[in-house]
């Protein structure tokens, strides 16, 4: 495998947050006593994380611009880069000691990405693809499901927060696809009991379909729509890839 110099900045930055994070979740459930108390820590920990990714991408690509969850947007000197990060993406599984949360890192040019790293730093694990290069997990190659079928699959979702809007139209989206009437009732009941996010964190989701455990992602609609689909009514079929590793 070649990787591209970008790569392996972006590589070894999303390792140094990494290490700072996992030192810090460590830490985190001697604060639960405290609510209060642990989401400062995890606050703290997130704001550092991400001085860390500025500090190594930014010496690295000094021109580049750069848009981060806590700190903004700040243009470069060259305007068709930029970096995009999310220093800690799964807060809340965090901040709860589930070590279910990664570093995430993309590369934008001329407003497409072509470039992503994400480091499940809790298990080691870094997921990174470069346009026209294909995906990687470690040293290993990853490929989507070859599954067509949604009852052969799993499918993973981040379901709006019960206040939202368009929570009623994800839920009928999702009914849409729903092996059956009671994974209908299931989806539907266990939203109005629990109005928090599935599993909670988005960049895993994400490698996880590229490493072909689950066949499908959704986040708030975008995938029924545009990528997962629904092929000509048939709510068993799913938009699938080739192979795995």
């Amino acid at each position: 495998m070649t990787l591209s110099a970008n790569i392996n900045i972006m590589k070894k930055a999303a390792r140094k947050a990494g290490r700072s994070l996992v030192k810090d979740f460590r830490e985190v459930e001697n604060l639960q006593v405290s609510m209060k108390g642990a989401g400062d820590f995890v606050s703290r920990a997130d704001i550092a994380a991400e001085a860390i990714l500025k500090t190594e991408l930014m010496e690295a690509r000094p021109t580049y611009g750069w848009v981060a969850e806590e700190g903004g947007e700040e243009a470069g000197q060259d305007p068709t880069r930029r970096w995009i990060v999310d220093p800690l993406d799964g807060t809340t599984n965090f901040l709860h000691g589930l070590p279910h949360w990664a570093v995430s890192i993309a590369l934008e040019h001329k407003g497409q990405i072509v470039a992503g790293v994400i480091y499940d730093a809790a298990k080691d694990e870094m997921f990174f693809a470069e346009k026209g290069e294909g995906a990687w997990m470690n040293e290993s190659r990853i490929r989507v499901s070859g599954r067509h079928r949604m009852i052969e699959s799993i499918f993973a979702t981040g379901v709006p927060f019960g206040g939202r809007s368009d929570l009623p139209a994800t839920l009928k989206d999702l009914a849409r696809i729903a092996p059956g009437k009671d994974a209908r009732r299931q989806i539907t009941a266990r939203r109005a009991a629990h109005p928090d996010r599935a599993v909670g964190e988005a960049a895993q989701h994400g490698e996880t379909v590229a490493e072909a455990a689950l066949v499908g992602l959704d986040h708030h609609r975008r995938v029924l729509r545009q990528g997962v689909g629904v092929h000509g009514g048939d709510e068993n079929r799913v938009g699938g890839g080739a192979g795995r590793r």
